[in-house]
């Protein structure tokens, strides 16, 4: 018992924190009644695809140890038939706008080894986000290839698990083809379902699956997978987990854009709002050559965290993002005493919420650029 114990500690060893996860899906397998489908709901870069994979090894882990380890590593592969691994994929050179025919994607040796590389990434890192170009959807035929799959004979392992990445991205013909499956579940398959965004999935799909939620990593934990994963020097990665809200896909965007230039491009846009020099302000922001919808929703995020600072130290609380320029905001709360901070924060707020509509952009950083600007009026 002892042994079969530490098995399933050294199963779980760098699952990062997602221990309400890691309790779930243990008590699931010790009771023997494991679920033929599952969906891991949580945001990107929290550890849903190291956690199914984890998942993968525990279903198949009561055999000798060495036949075992054999299984693991063809587990961390991705190899078939132990795990059918389905992602979304670019269209091909063939489109059709009826999806329900059988349509072989004709890629060419280019997108061939675009594809390989990135999931020989993914293999080697479980954190890694595949970044496959023109890749926006999962089609019907990648859900026809579980049944292909399924059709060969195979019993050197006892659960073997067909994982979907991204699963939001199915569209509703490659869903419907997937609830035939969930429907009438083959034996000995398990289905995992990878998605940050759950309200994109059938109802019906949904309700067939065994619900797993993940939490944000805390900022030690993406500052370790960013220092052990991706080989970000410490400061760096320090600095970046800071920010991340415990993603590690959000760590490392931010370091792709220099998280270091839109913190300063953050405070200007504060220092130059409040001291109404709009349009300043208004060229940073409509700069169409460095700025996109996600670089202004990371700034705006950046500037709401930099006001919450503020309103922190005036109630003398230690625990804040931009501890390298506290001097700085303890000079602007001196400055500003009466500045009604909280319904800043909140109008800022319901700005970065309307990111997610189909707003005109222009206008929200005009709306953005007046909130800032409204603190300074009673100077």
């Amino acid at each position: 018992m002892n042994n079969d114990n530490q098995l399933i500690d050294d199963i779980w060893k760098n699952s990062f924190s997602q221990n309400k996860v890691v309790s779930i899906l243990n008590n699931i397998y010790k009771s023997g009644k494991i679920p033929h489908a599952f969906l891991f709901v949580g945001p990107e870069g929290v550890g849903k695809h190291n956690i199914a994979l984890k998942f993968t090894k525990l279903l198949n882990s009561n055999t000798k140890e060495e036949k075992r380890e054999k299984i693991f590593h063809k587990i961390d592969q991705l190899l078939e038939p132990y795990v059918k691994y389905i992602i979304p994929l670019p269209t091909g050179k063939k489109s059709y706008e009826d999806d329900t025919q059988d349509n072989k994607q004709n890629y060419n040796d280019k997108m061939l080894d675009e594809i390989s590389e990135e999931i020989d990434k993914k293999i080697k890192n479980p954190f890694y986000q595949l970044n496959i170009t023109d890749a926006n959807n999962i089609r019907i035929d990648s859900i026809r290839e579980i049944n292909k799959a399924l059709s060969i004979n195979f019993d050197d392992i006892k659960y073997r698990v067909i994982l979907i990445s991204n699963a939001e991205l199915m569209n509703i013909q490659a869903q419907n083809a997937l609830l035939k499956n969930l429907e009438e579940p083959p034996h000995n398959v398990i289905i995992i379902l990878l998605t940050s965004n759950i309200n994109k999935l059938l109802p019906t799909i949904i309700s067939r699956c065994w619900l797993i939620q993940f939490n944000n990593l805390s900022n030690e934990n993406v500052k370790n997978i960013l220092i052990n994963n991706f080989n970000v020097e410490e400061q760096l990665a320090s600095d970046l987990s800071v920010f991340s809200n415990g993603s590690v896909s959000v760590a490392i965007d931010l370091m792709e854009r220099d998280i270091y230039s839109l913190i300063e491009k953050s405070i200007f846009i504060i220092r130059y709002s409040i001291g109404r020099r709009y349009f300043q302000v208004l060229q940073e922001l409509t700069n169409k050559k460095e700025y996109d919808e996600n670089i202004i929703r990371y700034i705006l995020q950046f500037i709401i965290m930099w006001l919450n600072d503020a309103i922190k130290l005036r109630y003398n609380k230690e625990a804040f993002f931009f501890k390298q320029y506290e001097n700085q905001i303890r000079t602007f709360n001196e400055r500003y005493p009466d500045a009604s901070l909280n319904q800043v924060s909140l109008n800022l707020q319901k700005y970065l919420n309307m990111l997610d509509t189909n707003v005109n952009l222009n206008i929200l950083i005009l709306n953005i650029i007046f909130e800032l600007a409204s603190i300074s009026l009673k100077e």
